[in-house]
């Protein structure tokens, strides 16, 4: 399993606008998988996702989502953001197993854009 992600981080109006994008490929297809987010010490929930016909997914998490976005704030713990994520881990569903780590590069943490187009 190989993902690439990607985050946005902004203001529209003086409040802040962020946007985290997750595009899972080579999964094992049409399986069910939890999505965790390590801040720091403290990991967040972001619940299931399944992979289509060829072991692949798109998750995307927005602060003013639109079709097929879920609302990040749903998901962040408190006083985070999503320029404070360290890792993203994906597990099997229903087992403690780890399946992969997804790694953030420092192209994707160092270009934002700003505003968010909403």
């Amino acid at each position: 399993m190989k993902g690439k992600i990607r985050f946005d981080y902004g203001f529209n109006d003086g409040s802040p606008c962020q946007e985290l994008e997750i595009n899972i490929s080579d999964g094992e297809a049409n399986k069910v998988y939890r999505l965790v987010v390590e801040f720091g010490s403290e990991e967040a929930d972001f619940g299931m996702f399944g992979t289509d016909d060829h072991g692949n997914a798109k998750l995307e998490f927005a602060s003013h989502p639109k079709l097929n976005q879920e609302k990040i704030t749903d998901y962040l713990p408190a006083g985070e953001d999503v320029r404070n994520i360290q890792r993203v881990l994906v597990y099997l569903q229903d087992h403690p197993t780890l399946v992969t780590e997804l790694q953030l590069n420092l192209y994707n943490r160092t270009h934002k854009k700003s505003p968010l187009s909403l």
